[in-house]
């Protein structure tokens, strides 16, 4: 059901029509002042009766000679105009409201189903192209909201079935082995259920992120990070990883639980990615003119653009989608892709750039608050 008929409305009289009688109306008005004005300022002032000369050869009309002449030809005239003005307007009226045709045949599709439709106005800049423009951006960002949402629930569909169906098939080893239970299959099916919990909050934090307006307040960036940084000290000291953190204040707009759970993505795919020996993990944020600017550095495999670029997208993990391994450290594909769209939910920009000696370079830049906003 339309929203038209939801609220009752009826059919109303079209705006090209209104528009037209407006500009018809206009003239009318505009014509009759004239005539107003030839009649206070000339007419009423020739003499009521005809006035001859004193030879009788010549004569000053009379007022009724001059109206006799003049309202004919006067109300024909102005009959003319008023029809020529009516088609004038009506003509530019629907010139002027093509382009609101236009997107209203687009939406049209659209609500159909077909959200490849743009309406792509020409011409230059004036209130009817920003008006398309914004409608073009909207739809935009409609196409890849479906898009991505999509993609969210098939690759969740498929991404769930690994892990659950791996611990069903341990747990029916475990059932059927009739003696006691194997530590070491407890210790896999433990592993599998964690997986399972870890992607499945990864997933609903992702679908949050994405389709959830959340509220942004201005917060201290550099006690953020160290709290992150923290968290994970424990995980980089088990694997061996040197963690080097030197942070400056830096007031910016966030959410402070997002900005938490993007530096917790960033410093834990930086540790994950690692080197097995020796690994290195630098965490810096500073302030470079208007903008705060959080590098995350980590030594590993020698990486190129185009796998850089794979990272951002979702279930990617070295260029294939990540299936369940035995693997403490085997990553869900989800690290990356959430940092992404944290970044951008916040208004922020997030590079990632292949270190040449190996590793992983990630810089976030946000927008400093200015004093008088804090």
């Amino acid at each position: 059901m339309s929203s038209a008929a939801q609220v009752g409305r009826v059919r109303g009289v079209s705006t090209k029509v209104k528009l037209a009688l407006v500009f018809t109306g206009i003239l009318v008005v505009s014509c009759a002042l004239v005539l107003f004005v030839v009649w206070a300022f000339l007419i009423r002032y020739i003499p009521a009766e005809a006035v001859y000369t004193w030879d009788g050869n010549h004569f000053v009309p009379s007022r009724r000679d001059v109206l006799r002449e003049f309202v004919p030809r006067v109300t024909i005239a102005f009959v003319g105009l008023v029809a020529v003005g009516l088609f004038v307007a009506w003509f530019a009226s629907f010139r002027v409201l093509a382009p609101l045709s236009q997107m209203q045949a687009v939406a049209e599709q659209v609500r159909a189903g077909d959200l490849t439709r743009r309406v792509n106005l020409p011409g230059a800049e004036n209130e009817m192209t920003v008006l398309a423009d914004s409608f073009d951006t909207m739809l935009d960002r409609l196409e890849a909201l479906l898009h991505s949402q999509q993609t969210f629930v098939a690759n969740a569909s498929h991404e769930l079935r690994t892990p659950l169906a791996s611990t069903r098939a341990l747990l029916e080893n475990a059932s059927s082995s009739g003696a006691d239970p194997d530590p070491e299959l407890l210790g896999k099916l433990t592993g599998v259920n964690e997986r399972a919990i870890a992607l499945v909050d990864a997933l609903l934090l992702l679908h949050e992120v994405e389709f959830t307006e959340i509220e942004r307040s201005v917060s201290d960036l550099s006690l953020v990070v160290e709290e992150a940084v923290e968290e994970l000290i424990p995980l980089a000291s088990k694997r061996g990883i040197e963690v080097g953190l030197d942070v400056d204040s830096a007031m910016v707009l966030v959410s402070t639980p997002l900005a938490h759970q993007l530096v917790s993505n960033l410093v834990q795919n930086a540790i994950v990615h690692n080197l097995d020996e020796g690994g290195l993990l630098d965490v810096a944020l500073s302030c470079e003119a208007d903008s705060a600017v959080l590098v995350i550095e980590n030594t590993g495999a020698k990486l190129d653009a185009e796998f850089v670029a794979q990272t951002r997208e979702l279930f990617v993990r070295r260029g294939e989608r990540v299936r369940a391994q035995n693997s403490d450290h085997a990553g869900l594909g989800l690290g990356l892709a959430i940092a992404e769209r944290i970044v951008a939910s916040q208004q922020g920009e997030l590079e990632l750039q292949p270190r040449a000696e190996g590793g992983l370079r990630a810089v976030v830049r946000f927008a400093l608050v200015p004093e008088a906003a804090r």
